[in-house]
């Protein structure tokens, strides 16, 4: 490991890193065939199917912003930027839940 300084983070050994990106790349196929499997498979309503392929989305989100470009490493509080996505995700539920409410009291 390299000595941390503020300009520069500490960098995990090779194998480490490849450990994550495998454990990742895994992660995100199980998302992916996840949503296939709610886009396609299960019958939803479409508010149920929308709210379930965003939080699927937010999760993929999360998991590149994590493991692939290591956030945590990189920020000097990756909390903000985690924060800065889960608000996102909270603020688009709500949307489209009121948006689905809407549709059907039409």
């Amino acid at each position: 490991m390299t000595a941390a300084t503020p300009d520069r983070p500490v960098t995990p050994p090779a194998e480490a890193r490849l450990r994550a990106t495998a454990i990742g790349f895994g992660v995100l196929l199980a998302l992916t065939v996840a949503e296939l499997g709610v886009a396609v498979v299960l019958d939803l309503d479409r508010a149920a199917r929308v709210t379930a392929l965003c939080g699927l989305l937010i999760a993929k989100v999360g998991l590149v912003l994590t493991v692939f470009l290591r956030v945590g490493d990189r920020r000097r509080d990756p909390r903000l930027a985690l924060a800065a996505l889960f608000l996102a995700a909270g603020f688009a539920v709500v949307l489209m839940l009121e948006m689905a409410f809407r549709m059907r009291h039409r």
